[in-house]
């Protein structure tokens, strides 16, 4: 029996399909003109949370003719005629083993399949199966006896005889509206404003403990300053969101970080320099969840967070080269942050122009949904708030990002100060290896996003937290500067992609109505955790070394597997955060 759907006319005609055999119709054989690929749903591989894609011409002839013939053999034998029995046919499928010559794919790739029309947004499966009925009749074909007609139906509320809503809303996408284009690279030149800031002070802290003559237990101050302002953000994030508005919020975002910077570049008393990093974690924590919902709310917008925490991770890279060629050429160190006030007026600027009236330009995309994850009207600050905080997904990504960004700054950070302490470094050079720490994650942001997507986000950090632990061992364990280097690397490009993967599958677990608030937290977790983890590294090396960088880091991998392991695995807009 050939399961079968050639030439599909839309994505909504395969959503109806698969939904009916979710709900166990009557949809058995289906064939349409012009065979190119073949759909395979089962109640089975639905327990698996996979749908299986079968797209391989040498294959297509043999599944055919074996289909072919298990169809006869169930008509002459079994007596199923016009209406098959779906369980019977996929058992005997299931025996023939023909899902071994089957491409297994995420079902997220199938919820978000492009189609000709403009990016629309389709309801659950379960949500759409509620509305859809489809069925499968013969038709009196006698040059094609085994053809097939799909036909579907909508039912309608018997009662009051009118019409369901429709079920679709547009997606934004980089061309719609047409200033979004702008408000993707500004959002992008962001975050190298913040990669930029964040890979300065693992070149820069040597230097910072002999001119202010302080140990690493005072210096590592500056990161429990920035995490007091990330705290602040998130504690108020629902009346800064509503009272203050998103684009002052993203304006004064940069307005705070040019703050932090003008502050510091004249090498002030060391007090004014924790005052300066609480002011900047105040600007990032409020910029940075913005840009993340606003980038992962596009059509594609998986791979335009890639390229907005690429660009963080650009900036990261390129700041310990330029800090290390000016403390090379005996700059001063703090003279440094002052390419960062230059940063941060085109930020502001750019920021600035490209939101100007993007309340018209999203009226279209950001009309209340009724997420299915909401199970009652909320109405007011404290129900959103308090039904986010009830939100269990929430609190594991807040986790997740906390114990993320705390490796990530640790070992950026202090890979350096370790280098010159066990490894014998030179301190006008070793900070190229953080440099390659950060260039590491850049490119593997780039690089390795996409393809874990279509491996599935939850599979793919697993896999790639191992090999983050594996490394960091590594990087512990050689005694060669050069390994070390090397492995310092690779942590960073396997620990690249795990962030973008993060919020994308947030946008999708958090329920719309609440994202604001749980996506802001989840950032003022991670930027808090990438502030105190490394804040207790050099607490902690101040009487046992710098060498503790390593045990912490283990712990915190540990902590992110905890966190991600207990997620849904399927992810699908509005199903599930409840």
């Amino acid at each position: 029996m050939a399961v079968r759907l050639h030439n599909c006319a839309s994505y909504l005609q395969l959503q109806m399909w698969v939904s009916s055999l979710t709900n166990r119709s009557k949809s058995e054989i289906i064939h349409r003109e012009q065979p190119s690929t073949c759909y395979f749903f089962s109640q089975r591989f639905q327990k698996r949370h996979k749908i299986l894609i079968y797209d391989n011409k040498p294959f297509f002839a043999l599944f055919s003719i074996l289909s072919a013939c298990l169809s006869s053999w169930l008509e002459l034998e079994v007596g199923i005629k016009n209406m098959y029995s779906m369980h019977d046919a996929l058992d005997f499928l299931h025996l023939l083993n023909f899902s071994a010559i089957m491409n297994p794919i995420e079902l997220e790739r199938i919820e978000r399949r492009e189609s000709q029309s403009p990016a629309v947004r389709i309801d659950s499966k379960e949500q759409f199966a509620k509305k859809t009925q489809v069925e499968v009749v013969f038709t009196d074909d006698s040059d094609r006896p085994d053809s097939f007609e799909i036909t579907s139906e909508r039912e309608t509320n018997r009662e009051t005889e009118t019409e369901p809503e429709s079920t679709t809303q547009k997606l934004m996408s980089i061309r719609n509206p047409s200033k979004n284009i702008y408000r993707l690279l500004a959002a992008c030149l962001f975050g190298f404003q913040l990669g930029f800031s964040d890979g300065a002070p693992g070149a820069l802290l040597p230097h910072i403990e002999s001119w202010y003559n302080i140990g690493y237990a005072v210096v590592s101050i500056i990161w429990l300053g920035n995490s007091l302002g990330f705290i602040t953000v998130a504690l108020g994030s629902y009346w800064i969101n509503e009272k203050v508005g998103r684009y002052l919020m993203l304006t004064l975002s940069p307005v705070f970080i040019l703050a932090m910077t003008t502050i510091i570049s004249p090498a002030p008393p060391y007090p004014l320099v924790v005052i300066a990093y609480y002011i900047g974690g105040l600007g990032v924590a409020a910029g940075l969840a913005q840009q993340n919902i606003f980038v992962s709310s596009m059509d594609k917008g998986h791979t335009y967070l890639g390229f907005l925490h690429g660009a963080y991770g650009a900036g990261a890279t390129v700041a310990p080269l330029i800090a290390t060629a000016m403390i090379s050429a005996n700059v001063q160190w703090s003279f440094f942050f002052l390419i960062l006030v230059g940063l941060s007026c085109c930020s502001t600027m750019c920021i600035g122009w490209s939101w100007i009236g993007y309340k018209q330009d999203m009226a279209g995309f950001e009309g209340e949904e009724g997420d299915a994850a909401v199970a009652a009207p909320v109405e007011g600050e404290e129900s959103l708030v308090r039904l986010s905080l009830r939100n269990k997904v929430t609190w594991l990504l807040a986790l997740f990002t906390m114990a993320y960004q705390g490796t990530e700054v640790a070992i950026g950070g202090w890979v350096v100060t370790y280098l010159i302490d066990y490894r014998g470094g030179n301190p006008d050079q070793v900070g190229y290896v953080a440099a390659g720490f950060w260039a590491g994650l850049t490119l593997g942001r780039f690089v390795l996003v996409a393809p874990c997507q279509r491996w599935g986000p939850k599979r793919s950090v697993v896999i790639l937290t191992i090999f983050l632990i594996v490394l960091i061992i590594l990087t512990w364990l050689i005694p060669s500067i050069i390994g070390a280097a090397v492995c310092v690397s690779f942590a960073g490009f396997v620990m690249g992609p795990s962030y973008p993967l993060l919020i994308t599958v947030a946008t999708v677990l958090v329920p719309r109505k609440i994202q604001v608030i749980s996506i802001t937290v989840m950032t003022a977790f991670g930027s808090t955790g990438g502030a105190l983890f490394p804040f207790f590294v050099g607490i902690t090396a101040q009487s046992r070394g710098s060498f503790v960088v390593y045990p912490f880091c283990l712990a915190l991998c540990g902590l992110m597997m905890a966190t991600w392991l207990p997620l849904p695995r399927t992810y699908q807009r509005g199903t599930h955060g409840q």
